[in-house]
């Protein structure tokens, strides 16, 4: 068991640390704030946490359009709203869909989004 005199000097250190982290910059001296600010986000998830292929089942639809965009997708009043797709058309026994992609649509490296792609990444899922 500690000591008293150990446990109030350690709470005295505490509270001085405390006191200095946030008034210890305040007064008629402290320089005006300059630079830029930068702010890191630990992230201790794998990288392939989020990929839909994996067929995890704690993937929720906001996890999935964080990374990954849908032809259609669920929105308020809409089961399926335009997306990736201006719009689409389906036959008559349901077994062949027809989407029209929105033009410009790029990935992250810049490449513009095209058919083949979305037909690999339905083959993938």
């Amino acid at each position: 068991m500690k000591r008293t005199g150990e446990s109030v000097l350690l709470v005295v250190s505490f509270l001085f640390m405390i006191g200095l982290v946030f008034f210890g910059s305040i007064g008629k001296g402290s320089a005006e704030p300059r630079g830029v600010m930068k702010l890191a986000i630990h992230w201790d998830m794998r990288a392939d946490y989020n990929d839909p292929s994996d067929g995890r089942e704690n993937l929720t639809w906001f996890n999935l359009y964080l990374f990954h965009d849908a032809l259609v997708k669920p929105m308020p009043g809409q089961w399926f709203a335009p997306c990736l797709a201006e719009s689409w058309t389906i036959s008559k026994d349901h077994r062949v869909y027809e989407f029209k992609l929105r033009k410009g649509v790029k990935f992250h490296n810049g490449d513009e989004m095209t058919a083949d792609d979305v037909v690999f990444s339905f083959k993938r899922y």
